[in-house]
């Protein structure tokens, strides 16, 4: 039969069993909530800004190696920019080209400067006599042969020649051009 104080002592001993298994589910409850909030979520705020760092670092990276081509795309032309803004230079060379082609350089005039945002550019007004053969020769040399001279603007008139072939004045402007600072630093 059943026994009815036995029957009580054992529910009282279950519900200790319970009272122990809900306060031990109460503080693993606690525990993880805690673990959560106090070690998880600063873990994963840290693992943000770790991500967000590292993306600035490949976007730096990136602009970094952007900024390189350019550099180097840019060092291609440096051959194309005169190193020195003393235009004697300029005037020794098509000097010396103009005694090899046999064209007589008959005066040499300064234009003005212009200043661009990355480069400066000097002009002169060149004045030469000689043949037609030797003008295009002596033009052909300064262009082929230094690429920090550019002419332009010729005009040919004949010129009075005691000779077999007509002499031809050439009037043409030398321009020579100068990078900015900027374009230095790179170039140098």
């Amino acid at each position: 039969m059943l026994d009815a104080d036995a029957l009580l002592k054992q529910a009282l001993k279950m519900a200790g069993h319970h009272r122990l298994a809900l306060a031990a589910v109460l503080f693993g409850a606690i525990g993880l909530w805690a673990g959560g909030h106090f070690v998880v979520t600063p873990d994963l705020q840290k693992i943000k800004a770790l991500k967000k760092e590292s993306q600035n670092i490949e976007l730096k990276r990136d602009s970094l190696a952007g900024l390189i081509r350019l550099e180097n795309g840019l060092k291609k032309y440096s051959s194309f920019f005169a190193n020195t803004r003393d235009v004697s230079w300029v005037v020794d060379t098509l000097n010396g080209v103009a005694k090899e082609t046999g064209v007589e350089i008959t005066s040499f005039a300064p234009r003005g400067e212009s200043r661009f945002p990355d480069y400066d550019k000097v002009s002169l007004s060149v004045t030469a006599r000689g043949q037609y053969h030797a003008l295009g020769d002596f033009m052909s040399r300064v262009e082929q042969a230094v690429p920090q001279i550019r002419l332009s603007g010729l005009s040919l008139r004949f010129a009075e020649s005691a000779g077999e072939q007509p002499a031809l004045n050439a009037s043409l402007s030398v321009s020579v051009y100068y990078p900015s600072e900027p374009l230095r630093k790179i170039f140098s």
